[in-house]
């Protein structure tokens, strides 16, 4: 539960470092996912609305304020949810390349499938 939280830290800091905005280490990790998320979308949409609850549910365990049973319990939950964040932000970069390599951030007009140079 302690790397599953480091890596949902990790990677909403991440996402915010590579977005030009200023994380401070000692800031509100509760605010810092609300403006990363806001802007970049991290948090899949099965649960966009409870983000941090997710930081919350890890929190818990790792504080101590848990039983090893609920801990091994939650573990599976909690690793789909910060596997399903990761994958969300690799997908969303993997779309803004294939976006970038179609020229779609260009600002050209919109050509039908059949207006396409040189085809």
């Amino acid at each position: 539960m302690v790397y599953l939280r480091q890596a949902f830290e990790l990677i909403t800091k991440q996402v915010a470092h590579l977005a030009g905005m200023t994380v401070k280490e000692r800031g509100s990790f509760a605010q810092l996912l609300k403006t990363v998320d806001e802007n970049h979308h991290i948090i899949p949409r099965a649960f966009s609305k409870d983000g941090y609850r997710l930081f919350s549910e890890l929190s818990v365990v790792v504080h101590g304020n848990s039983t090893e049973a609920i801990a091994l319990q939650k573990f599976r939950p909690c690793e789909m949810l910060v596997r399903g964040v990761i994958a969300n932000v690799f997908s969303d970069n993997d779309m803004r390349q294939a976006i970038d390599q179609l020229g779609w951030n260009r600002d050209e007009p919109y050509a039908s499938a059949g207006d396409e140079k040189g085809a």
